[in-house]
């Protein structure tokens, strides 16, 4: 079972949502290598096996659906679906979180995912300060994301 998996089976064990993370971290790890979302969005496509998901990393610029209109086929889909659409769509990170969070429903985690993304394509730079400023806790979180940087460089270094 690949780490990705193990993660996500803390909290969501259906195979799509397993797939969705899959997908992210797919992406993710084209982004902080410097590549464009393409790049990403083609290597996840590789690792997926569901049709729906498959077709979502294909075409990620179609605006996501509203979540109230049934049937739907899971919150991790749509979630992974609001973060790649802003991904591809959005010229900075406030104009891509600001959208993700416009799409409503579940805003605290779209955005949450979103961000991720969007921090990874535009750097930490292009958070305006008056966003970050106020953060509680945020020396404590920069210091535990420097060390996670660290370790994962440390580790590729390794294999």
């Amino acid at each position: 079972m690949c780490a990705i998996q193990q993660a996500s089976e803390v909290t969501h064990r259906h195979p799509l949502a397993v797939e969705c993370c899959i997908a992210y971290i797919s992406v993710l790890t084209a982004l902080l290598e410097g590549k464009e979302p393409t790049d990403g969005l083609k290597s996840a496509g590789e690792r997926i096996t569901d049709s729906e998901l498959r077709n979502l990393l294909c075409h990620p610029e179609v605006f996501p659906r509203d979540p109230e209109v049934w049937p739907g086929r899971g919150a991790a889909l749509l979630t992974l679906h609001v973060a790649l659409y802003v991904l591809t769509c959005s010229n900075n990170f406030c104009s891509g979180l600001t959208t993700a969070i416009e799409v409503g429903g579940d805003t605290d985690t779209y955005g949450a995912v979103a961000g991720g993304l969007l921090g990874a394509r535009f750097g930490v730079q292009d958070i305006p300060c008056n966003w970050h400023d106020v953060l509680i806790g945020r020396e404590v979180m920069e210091s535990l994301a420097d060390k996670l940087f660290g370790l994962a460089h440390e580790q590729r270094r390794k294999t």
